[in-house]
């Protein structure tokens, strides 16, 4: 057994532990010589790389429907600090850069998110949508990914009304975990986030025509039980299309998305066992 943490002989320093930890995040990203992207513009560019349309509800959380309202009222107030934000060549693109204080004026409510193992409602709840679409937007452009963390564990079955795959996964979490990528291109590029009551369209622009499409994709859900619980495993890959010819150039291997699952399946979910090791 490990060595208890000073927070756990004493909770009450919690809070204080954790404004330390937020203090210390910014003051790295104040001091670790990236550009960070964050000039807003209303003059659109004129390419359109990548869009999509997400629903923003999930009728299947298994909770109170008033959290999925609530997590669009928060993604509604984050998306005001990155709609139309303009990522020049260089420039690095961190949500928690953009994010921090977005609620001052406008309070975020209680979403659903992770706390100690449960799920529970928590201020600011439903975030992580918005970094999984982002994450999903960056697949799509040779923009490059910097940080990027995925969920260990999955509380809530997917969202029906989304369509990414369901391994496209981006946590964050202030204070120790960011979405990051920048703009190694010699080209311009803006994000578009419009939000409604159901659902965001979302747009990745660029200044020049673009010579590639990115079609992203993931394999079919493998569910596996080890140790008594049950993991998610999909592969994440991508194929470059020449826009000139629509010609398909070689698939790239992504990642393994790798989650423990933490809510019911359907009952006639396939799940293989784990074939012990032998040991000698």
């Amino acid at each position: 057994m490990g060595r208890k943490r000073l927070t756990e002989f004493f909770p009450f320093l919690l809070p204080l532990r954790r404004k330390q930890k937020i203090a210390c995040f910014y003051w790295k990203m104040d001091h670790d010589h990236q550009r960070y992207a964050t000039t807003q513009s209303a003059e659109r560019l004129p390419y359109i790389q990548f869009e999509c349309t997400q629903g923003l509800i999930n009728p299947d959380s298994g909770y109170d429907i008033q959290y999925q309202y609530n997590k669009v009222h928060n993604l509604k107030i984050v998306s005001r600090r990155m709609h139309q934000l303009v990522l020049r060549p260089q420039e690095t693109f961190s949500f928690w850069k953009l994010a921090r204080g977005a609620d001052r004026q406008t309070p975020y409510r209680p979403g659903l998110g992770l706390h100690d193992g449960k799920i529970v409602p928590v201020h600011g709840g439903g975030l992580c949508f918005m970094s999984e679409l982002l994450y999903w937007m960056v697949l799509h452009t040779p923009l490059t990914v910097v940080e990027k963390h995925p969920h260990l564990v999955i509380s809530l079955p997917p969202n029906p009304n989304a369509s990414m795959p369901a391994g496209i996964d981006a946590t964050i979490q202030e204070g120790w975990s960011d979405l990051k990528f920048r703009n190694d291109t010699d080209q311009t590029w803006q994000l578009i986030l419009e939000l409604s009551d159901t659902e965001i369209h979302a747009q990745m622009l660029c200044s020049e025509p673009p010579a590639l499409d990115y079609q992203v994709s993931g394999s079919p859900l493998r569910y596996v039980r080890r140790h008594g619980k049950i993991w998610r495993h999909q592969t994440i890959q991508r194929t470059p299309i020449r826009r000139a010819d629509r010609q398909k150039l070689p698939t790239e291997w992504l990642y393994e998305s790798v989650s423990r699952i933490d809510y019911p399946l359907p009952p006639d979910t396939i799940i293989e066992e784990e074939e012990k090791r032998s040991s000698r």
